[in-house]
């Protein structure tokens, strides 16, 4: 069975949570120059998420830039964040860096991930004169790794895919990648999950075991990751010998098909000759199933 594994280097950068993810409703009163940073900071909140005001992503910006510049240190992280991804302002990875290295200096988690993050993308600028990117990547994996350490969710997923593969230089060690990955499939992480999927199957890092594999890609999947969903599906099997299999099987397949998954489309191509009409119509119907429970979830 070949194995489907995201790069850990094409894994997006988290939005920090404390800075982004629970927008509250607040007034927009005193100009940043004159107000406490932390509440000038919540006035940049709820403008970025639009909650209770017009959403203004530009003045968003500049409010959580002045708070920054008071050293308030959600927003020296929130700045960073809108620089990567180019929110509010043009998309910056140099100064995205420079903040991201403030905050993480001073602890913080999420902009320890979000720098590693930076650095094994090759996004950040090398100083002149430079071609070799091999000291940035030990640089990114490094604080990968600390913010893993932190108790960070997708950092521990990445920093065990990491360890799993051997990326960035890195020496391949599966057992010491385990812990990491145990602890962000328990989290829910489903990156984390498809890649303990994929040791299950094997025995790589963590003993044998095809029911835990299934259990693995299957929670992944419900999540829609389509790389688990075509591991389940092949899996199950869509030529097993049971039918309840050879339909579900089937269905996750149709499914990372639509998204043009290189190994759905692969193990479809080749089972071709024994999917009987039957139960490629089954497959389809549960395949939609499938797909309204998972949105059901997403609410």
């Amino acid at each position: 069975m070949k194995l489907n594994l995201l790069v850990a280097a094409s894994f997006l950068l988290v939005v920090p949570t404390a800075v982004f993810s629970q927008p509250r409703t607040v007034e927009i009163a005193p100009p940043p120059e004159s107000g406490d940073p932390a509440a000038v900071y919540e006035q940049g909140r709820a403008l970025l998420a639009g909650d209770g005001v017009p959403k203004d992503e530009k003045k968003a910006f500049e409010l959580i830039k002045a708070a920054a510049d008071k050293d308030y240190l959600p927003a020296i992280a929130g700045v960073a964040y809108l620089y990567s991804a180019g929110i509010g302002v043009e998309k910056d990875p140099a100064a995205a860096a420079k903040g991201l290295r403030i905050a993480a200096a001073r602890d913080h988690a999420i902009s320890r991930y979000n720098l590693g993050k930076l650095l094994i993308a090759d996004e950040i600028p090398l100083p002149a004169g430079s071609t070799d990117r091999a000291v940035q990547h030990t640089e990114g994996v490094e604080w990968i790794r600390k913010a893993a350490d932190q108790g960070q969710i997708e950092a521990k997923a990445d920093y065990g895919i990491i360890l799993m593969r051997g990326d960035f230089g890195v020496k391949p060690d599966p057992t010491a990648s385990a812990p990491y990955l145990l602890a962000a499939a328990a989290a829910g992480n489903a990156e984390a999950l498809n890649a303990l999927g994929t040791m299950y199957l094997v025995g790589n890092g963590v003993p044998y075991d095809l029911g835990a594999a299934e259990r693995s890609f299957r929670q992944a999947a419900m999540q829609g990751h389509v790389k688990a969903q075509a591991n389940l599906g092949e899996l199950l099997d869509p030529s097993s010998g049971e039918p309840e299999k050879r339909v579900e099987a089937l269905a996750w397949l149709y499914l990372a098909e639509q998204v043009k998954d290189p190994v759905a489309m692969k193990i479809l191509q080749n089972k071709a000759a024994v999917i009987s009409p039957g139960d490629e119509a089954a497959g389809r119907k549960k395949a939609a199933s499938l797909r309204k429970e998972m949105r059901g979830l997403k609410k």
